[in-house]
């Protein structure tokens, strides 16, 4: 049961959503960048697997169920939201989005079944990255740490630097990777459909303080995924081998095993054993 620890950045998110008070609305941030950094300061880093695979499953769905309904929720208040509200709880719910929606998506989009891939994609949708699907999967795992892989940050390279390289070329990395095939066949192409038609429906339910919200969301979740990108590869690369690379191992990839972030990004942080058994 700890994974649902992942469901407190939405309902602090909830909290901030229904407030006007300053330090209420800060809630999710001081959360996750001000308690669970402590508390993995306080607390010795865990090694084992908290739960069976069985178990989190079921956890991570209903995490993600509910951070749909709470993100379904903002967008509906956003019709009636000012542009700068739209923007304050755009930033609150650009947390969930980071936590749960991107980082969720990027556990289901590794499953084989469909059913699983699919709601992978609809999670992305909610943060504006439905390319993340196909580059992350097709790219970034076979292209890691190597100069080719625009999600691994090289040594010396600020976050400053890293942030729009890897967000312009995630986007370009995904484009080219499906740009060999009809537009019938084209993922790409395919996702790029459903993100226009997602960012029409938000406009038509909420209007422009729907898209502004839905854009400082997007944005918070982004930079969230990438920073930990930053984080998990930083300054490590795979030594020509031949034509191509090294085989990718758990040494090219940072792992951290402090148990709250772990808890609350579903283990994500134990990067090492994700790359090399992906």
């Amino acid at each position: 049961m700890l994974y649902l620890l992942a469901a407190i950045a939405p309902i602090m998110s909830l909290f901030a959503l229904y407030s006007d008070v300053g330090w209420i609305q800060a809630l999710p941030i001081l959360y996750v960048f001000g308690l669970i950094p402590v508390l993995d300061l306080v607390f010795a880093p865990k090694y084992e697997s908290a739960l069976s695979s069985a178990n989190l499953d079921r956890l991570l769905y209903a995490v993600c169920f509910f951070y749909l309904a709470i993100w379904s929720l903002f967008i509906y208040e956003a019709g009636s939201m000012g542009l700068v509200e739209a923007v304050i709880k755009g930033v609150n719910l650009g947390i969930s989005c980071g936590v749960i929606g991107i980082n969720c998506a990027h556990e289901l989009g590794h499953r084989t079944q469909k059913r699983h891939q699919n709601f992978a994609k609809l999670l992305l949708l909610t943060s504006s990255y439905s390319h993340f699907f196909i580059e992350h999967n097709k790219g970034h795992h076979r292209n890691v740490s190597t100069p080719d892989d625009p999600a691994s940050s090289r040594l010396n390279e600020s976050i400053y630097q890293f942030l729009p390289r890897t967000i312009i070329g995630s986007f370009l990395s995904a484009r080219k990777i499906e740009s060999h095939k009809p537009w019938k066949k084209n993922e790409f192409f395919h996702l790029m459909l459903w993100q226009t038609a997602f960012i029409l429906a938000v406009f038509i339910v909420s209007g422009l303080s729907g898209l502004v919200l839905y854009a400082c969301s997007s944005m918070g979740g982004i930079l969230l995924l990438e920073s930990v990108n930053y984080i998990e590869h930083y300054g490590l690369s795979r030594n020509p081998k031949g034509k191509w690379y090294e085989r990718v191992t758990p040494l090219h990839s940072w792992n951290s095993d402090h148990l709250f972030a772990r808890l609350h990004l579903f283990d994500l942080t134990r990067h090492s054993d994700h790359h090399a058994i992906a």
